[in-house]
């Protein structure tokens, strides 16, 4: 349905910046981070039907690649 869609096209424009991210890793700007954990903490607190942790640990994850991204951008400049 729609939803699937949706998620879809989020992740792949998602995507192109988190390999930015990932080929630039060895760079500082790129504060690389355990990633397996922070999926995992996301996960649990979703199995845990914990949607205030969810969201906010997604929040987290999300921002923390934005601004590693937007360092890297501009470092680019």
């Amino acid at each position: 349905g729609w939803l699937l869609r949706f998620w879809d096209r989020l992740a792949d424009q998602s995507e192109r910046y988190r390999k930015i991210r990932l080929l630039r890793r060895e760079e500082a700007q790129a504060e690389v981070r355990d990633i397996a954990a922070e999926h995992a903490a996301i996960m649990e607190a979703a199995l845990r039907r914990d949607v205030e942790a969810a969201t906010a640990l997604m929040d987290r994850h999300l921002a923390a690649t934005e601004t590693a991204v937007a360092a890297l951008l501009a470092r680019a400049d």
